[in-house]
């Protein structure tokens, strides 16, 4: 799949979109959970369509879990 650097962001980017640490976008890497590309470097870098996808995934599941007010 062909990607242009626009759409491409950096594990801090990723975080910030999803809401959680940059710990946790690392650890669903490794999952599997959220897909990332490698520089030669090493640098995670995730498809800018794949974080919304799961961000839109999580705040469905937010959204399906009782508040804590109603506990």
């Amino acid at each position: 799949m062909e990607h242009h650097a626009s759409d491409l962001i950096l594990t801090s980017e990723a975080a910030r979109l999803l809401g959680v640490s940059a710990q946790s976008v690392r650890q669903w890497e490794r999952t599997g959970r959220l897909p990332a590309m490698r520089t030669a470097g090493g640098v995670r870098l995730f498809s800018r369509a794949a974080v919304e996808e799961l961000r839109r995934s999580l705040d469905e599941l937010r959204r399906q879990m009782p508040s804590p007010e109603a506990a």
